[in-house]
């Protein structure tokens, strides 16, 4: 059965607002060479092999991905009553 709160709808929100968006906005950035540090350098050497085409595939499904985990982790609080 569907759980529906208020705190929910808040979670939800924060999730989409302060995780979901973050995360991509910070990935997108790490694609694009526009981030410092030591994670940033282990994907730009990670992705220094890639053409053109594999990194647009990569802009593609890593938003995918995270709206994916995004989705379940709230249907599960959503469905789940001993949360």
């Amino acid at each position: 059965m569907a759980i529906k709160t208020p705190a929910l709808d808040h979670f939800g929100r924060l999730m989409m607002e302060r995780v979901r968006d973050e995360a991509l906005d910070d990935w997108e950035r790490m694609l694009r060479g526009r981030m410092r540090g030591r994670t940033a350098r282990d994907v730009a050497a990670a992705l220094s092999s890639l053409d053109h085409r594999q990194r647009q595939a990569l802009a593609f499904v890593v938003p995918a991905i995270v709206e994916t985990v995004i989705d379940h982790v709230l249907w599960m609080f959503e469905q789940e009553e001993s949360v």
